[in-house]
C-alpha cells in the first residue's frame, strides 16, 4: 500500500480570523495568534447532553464517535485491509530505513499536519459549533480519593465539563481553579495512558502546587486511552481509513485550548501553557510543532518523546499504540530535536520525580 494512503492531504491555510477587540489583560504570548480563538463569544453552562448513565471516561466512552469520524470526510477517507496495514507495519518494523531530514521547519510542520490528519480536522474549525455544559462543580476531592493512594486529598475547586464536538462527540474536560477571583494564568494539562484528569492531579502534588501558585488548570479527559486492546482496535480502524488516533488526541488538546476563552476566571487573550505527561507529551510534542494558528499554545512542558511507531504482532503480546503515525516515523528524530518549535520549551524527567517547581518557575517566566 502506498504511504500516501495514510499521509495524503493538503495543508489548510487562512483558517481562523483574529479576535476583533481584545479585552484588557495580559499581552498575548509568543504563540501565533494567542487571541484569535474561535468560539470566544460562546456561553459556558448550557444544558447537559442526554446519555445513558455516567460515561466511563477513559475506557470505551468515545469509541463509536472515533470510529465514525472518517465517514464525516468521505473525500479524505481511504479503505485499507487489515492484511495491507499489517504488511506495511511489518515492513517498517523489519527494515525501518534511514531517518529523513525535512526540508526545513515549514516542511516538518506540514508533514505533521498531513501525517496525523489534523489538517482535515482543523478545516472549518472557526465555524464549528462547540457545546459546553457543566456536569458538576465543587471542592470536595474525597470522591476521587482512589487516585490519591490512600492520602487525604486537599480541597480543590473543580468544575467538570461535558463538551459536545461535531467531530469527536462527547468528551470530558475538568477545570481546576485556585482561590480568588482571577483572572488566572491558564495551563492545559495533557495526561497519559490509563489516566484521567482527576488521576493526574495528585501526581507529584501537581494540582496542589499549581493551584497554590495561582494557575488555572484545564485537563481534557482522553477516551479509549487505556493502552489496551480497545485502543489498539480504534488505532487500527482509523489507520485503515487514513486517519490517526493521535491526530484526534491533538485535536482534543486544541478543544481544551479553545475552552480557555470561555472561562470567566480567565482572560480570553491571555497566554496559555501546555503540560504533557507520557502519551500526553507524545501528542503535545506534535501539537506545539504544527501550525495550529489561532489555537496556538505559548509555552510547553514535555516529559517524553516518541518514534511514532508502537506495534507488536507477537502472539500473546499483540499491540498497536495510539502514537503510531506511519507517515512520521522516519521524521521522528527531526521532531524530537524540537527545532521547529517556536515557543518556550521545558524538558522535565518522566513523571516529574523532582516535583513541579521547575515547571512553575518556567511558566512564571513565560506566560505570567
Amino acid at each position: 500500500m502506498p504511504l500516501l494512503l495514510l499521509a495524503g492531504g493538503l495543508l489548510i491555510g487562512g483558517l481562523l480570523a483574529g479576535c476583533p477587540t481584545a479585552p484588557p489583560g495580559p499581552a498575548p504570548g509568543p504563540g501565533a495568534g494567542s487571541c484569535a480563538v474561535p468560539g470566544q463569544d460562546a456561553v459556558l453552562g448550557g444544558p447537559l447532553p442526554t446519555f445513558l448513565g455516567d460515561c466511563p471516561w477513559g475506557r470505551d466512552c468515545g469509541l463509536q464517535d472515533y470510529l465514525a469520524l472518517p465517514e464525516l470526510f468521505p473525500e479524505d477517507r481511504v479503505e485499507v485491509s487489515d492484511e495491507e496495514l499489517d504488511a506495511l507495519l511489518r515492513g517498517w518494523r523489519d527494515a525501518p530505513g534511514p531517518q529523513l531530514a525535512p526540508d526545513g521547519a515549514g516542511d516538518l510542520r506540514q508533514r505533521i499536519l498531513e501525517g496525523t490528519r489534523l489538517d482535515v480536522l482543523l478545516e472549518g474549525l472557526a465555524e464549528r459549533p462547540l457545546d459546553v455544559a457543566i456536569k458538576r462543580e465543587g471542592t470536595d476531592m474525597t470522591e476521587w480519593e482512589g487516585s490519591w493512594d490512600d492520602m487525604d486529598p486537599p480541597d480543590m475547586h473543580y468544575r467538570e465539563l461535558v463538551v459536545t464536538d461535531p467531530l469527536v462527540g462527547l468528551m470530558q474536560v475538568v477545570v481546576f481553579l485556585p482561590e480568588g477571583e482571577g483572572p488566572f494564568p491558564p495551563v492545559v494539562v495533557s495526561h497519559g495512558h490509563s489516566d484521567s484528569p482527576f488521576g493526574h492531579i495528585p501526581r507529584a502534588d501537581f494540582g496542589e502546587m499549581y493551584l497554590n501558585a495561582g494557575y488555572a488548570l484545564i485537563l481534557p479527559g482522553y477516551r479509549v486511552s487505556g493502552g489496551d486492546d480497545l485502543e489498539a482496535y480504534a488505532t487500527r480502524e482509523l489507520l485503515k481509513q487514513g486517519f490517526t488516533l493521535l491526530g484526534i488526541r491533538m485535536y482534543e488538546q486544541l478543544i481544551a485550548r479553545r475552552i480557555v476563552a470561555w472561562l470567566p476566571e480567565i482572560d480570553p487573550c491571555a497566554p496559555v501553557g501546555l503540560v504533557g505527561h507520557s502519551g500526553g507529551s507524545v501528542s503535545g510534542n506534535l501539537t506545539v510543532t504544527a501550525p495550529t494558528e489561532g489555537l496556538a499554545f505559548d509555552a510547553y512542558v514535555s516529559d517524553l518523546a516518541s518514534v511514532y511507531f508502537s506495534w507488536s504482532e507477537t502472539p500473546g503480546d499483540r499491540y498497536l499504540g495510539d502514537e503510531t503515525v506511519p507517515a512520521l516515523w522516519q521524521y521522528s528524530s527531526a521532531i524530537n530535536t524540537f527545532d521547529a518549535v517556536d515557543i518556550p520549551l521545558l524538558h522535565v524527567p518522566y513523571g516529574y520525580p523532582d516535583g513541579v517547581q521547575d515547571q512553575l518557575d518556567f511558566f512564571d517566566d513565560t506566560i505570567r
